[in-house]
């Protein structure tokens, strides 16, 4: 799976067809196709053969299988002008990851004085900034607020790598300064966009068997000019994708799993110092119906390709 399909079929020298048909006429299970590796686009697509005509060579349309399984079969068969008919089948195993799974590590909203060490991980930080951080969950390096473990039964031919695509469907950070000035920060709505990069956390992700990715969502309890915000809230979600990618020549990855999560946040200025190192104090704790925690509903298999409308490149864009 994940590997470059291409099936030809060949004709005799000399024998015209007057017809000619694939069978089945589209890939048995998931596939790819209008795929375009240099950019990693794709969409899944019914496959129709082509009309071959007087060719002595058909070629079957280039593809990619996302599933797994044995005994699958393309047959060709052709009807010669004089009316014989002939045929013939392949028949081959796809072979892939089974069993796959993701499973992950929350941590909780936090308040602290925090900065980024050489490594990308955020730190507590006597002389940092203070700030609203999902934390809390040790991995190599550091600390994250969200640990994403892969797990699956790979195939002994191939053990490939995996990677991640993680999707936000909604992040928006709301900054009260006081009065009725409310910035409102990096709004998704209906769009979904990519995070960060792809693949996520590729800078620091190790491609082996039981493969990681992190995340911290952070956001800043004051301004750039040093100023506290009265208030800041987060309202966050995402979806965090696990792919395939076959060690072979002009393979593409697959979709094995994926994992919605999300939380929401709240911290209030109360203009006294409190024991985390800052005048911020978790307002949810007060405030009814608003959370602060991490919600993971449980991991699904999807073999459907990430797919989204922007880029959130982690910039702070307000209005």
């Amino acid at each position: 799976m994940g590997q470059q399909i291409q099936f030809t079929a060949c004709i005799p020298s000399g024998t015209t067809a007057t017809s000619e048909s694939w069978s089945p006429t589209a890939p048995i299970g998931t596939a790819v196709g209008g795929y375009v590796a240099s950019t990693n686009s794709g969409k899944l697509t019914a496959l129709t053969p082509p009309s071959c005509g007087t060719a002595q060579n058909c070629d079957f349309p280039t593809f990619y299988w996302v599933d797994a399984a044995n005994q699958r079969q393309f047959t060709f068969s052709y009807t010669a002008n004089g009316g014989q008919t002939a045929s013939a089948t392949v028949t081959f195993d796809v072979a892939g990851p089974t069993q796959p799974n993701i499973s992950a590590a929350v941590g909780t909203v936090q308040i602290g004085l925090l900065s980024k060490d050489q490594t990308g991980h955020y730190q507590p930080d006597p002389n940092g900034k203070p700030s609203m951080i999902l934390f809390g969950v040790q991995v190599p390096g550091g600390v994250a607020g969200i640990s994403f473990l892969a797990s699956a039964v790979l195939p002994q031919s191939n053990s490939g790598a995996y990677s991640w695509a993680q999707i936000l469907k909604q992040d928006q950070l709301t900054l009260r300064t006081g009065g009725n000035s409310n910035p409102i920060c990096n709004p998704l709505s209906g769009v979904p966009a990519l995070d960060l990069n792809y693949p996520y956390g590729a800078l620091t992700t190790t491609n082996v068997p039981n493969d990681t990715a992190t995340d911290n969502p952070i956001s800043p309890l004051i301004s750039s000019s040093g100023s506290p915000y009265y208030e800041t809230t987060r309202s966050f979600s995402a979806t965090m994708y696990l792919l395939w990618n076959p060690t072979s020549t002009g393979s593409i990855p697959v979709p094995l799993a994926s994992m919605d999560w999300q939380f929401k946040a709240d911290a209030i200025n109360t203009g006294m110092a409190q024991q985390n190192g800052t005048q911020f104090i978790l307002g949810c704790q007060y405030a009814s119906g608003a959370a602060c925690h991490v919600t993971i509903p449980s991991q699904e298999a999807n073999q459907g390709y990430p797919t989204w409308g922007a880029v959130a490149d982690g910039t702070l864009s307000c209005h």
